[in-house]
């Protein structure tokens, strides 16, 4: 458990456990919903995880490149996907740490599996909020498509309210795969716009004002996170995930999806980066 703070913001994180956010509060008041005690896996319900070398689902575990396939175990029951990619569950190895940061690191040589990748995860706080970024190396020895993102649960209060911009809907099946895409424009307003949807948003400008019921805060996408948003508003528990990621949902899997967001195809010793930043507004 590390603790990290900055001004009225206050992070703990736990490297052991996939480098979750157990907690993140700003003035008394949590941001996320904090990991009670005791549970497992740790950050499936609360506090927030990295996605990583790959976000969100992949139907049926399947993975399709150029140079072969590969099925992952199934870890979503329901819907019969591998999700949430596999950096959530092994272990971070810390490189720095003062009172408000921290470096991270993992590396991944499993040999069951067709990805090698060094991780560095960098994670801040200041007086205005939090900065969070992470850079991924393909270090396998063919080219490979990565994805990343982050996977916040922020603290759903009466009142919460969320405003962005993106060009397209990525709508879902039954099993939470992409079915269609529309146009769109604009989305705002409070739980009679948004409560119940698991939606990906395409050509999302990279910013968001979210109003956790008289907390205002502005959430921003960098680098490979600014240009995807997957939007995950369950009616209970009584949270609300705004995740920018780095690409569509099982987009190896849907050609149709490459234009709404494409993975990166990273050579041997490719590297890609995102980052977010949020802040009191």
């Amino acid at each position: 458990m590390i603790r990290l703070e900055a001004g009225g913001w206050q992070a703990v994180l736990l490297p052991e456990q996939g480098a979750c956010f157990a907690s993140l509060r700003c003035d008394g008041q949590d941001v996320l919903a904090p990991v009670p005690a005791g549970v497992l896996p740790v950050g499936s319900q609360a506090g927030a995880f990295l996605m990583l070398p790959w976000c969100n689902r992949l139907g049926d575990g399947l993975l399709r490149w150029d140079g072969g396939e590969h099925h992952f175990p199934i870890n979503d029951l329901r819907g019969h996907n591998a999700i949430h990619g596999l950096g959530r569950d092994q272990p971070w190895a810390l490189l720095r740490h003062d009172a408000a940061s921290l470096r991270l690191e993992q590396r991944m040589e499993e040999p069951d599996q067709p990805y090698r990748y060094h991780a560095v995860l960098d994670v801040a706080l200041t007086e205005a909020g939090l900065r969070l970024g992470l850079a991924i190396t393909n270090t396998a020895g063919a080219a490979m498509p990565f994805g990343t993102g982050w996977h916040p649960w922020f603290a759903r209060r009466p009142g919460t309210r969320v405003r962005f911009r993106a060009r397209h809907l990525v709508r879902t099946d039954a099993r939470g795969l992409p079915a269609a895409t529309e146009e769109v424009a604009e989305v705002s307003g409070g739980e009679e716009v948004w409560l119940g949807q698991d939606r990906h948003y395409a050509g999302w400008d990279g910013g968001l004002d979210l109003d956790l019921g008289g907390m205002g805060l502005r959430l921003a996408g960098e680098g490979r996170w600014a240009g995807n948003l997957q939007f995950y508003a369950p009616n209970a528990p009584q949270v609300l995930c705004l995740e920018p990621v780095s690409h569509a949902t099982d987009l190896p899997n849907r050609a149709f999806l490459v234009p709404y967001g494409d993975m990166d195809w990273l050579p041997p010793g490719g590297r890609m980066e995102g980052g977010v930043s949020l802040t009191l507004r």
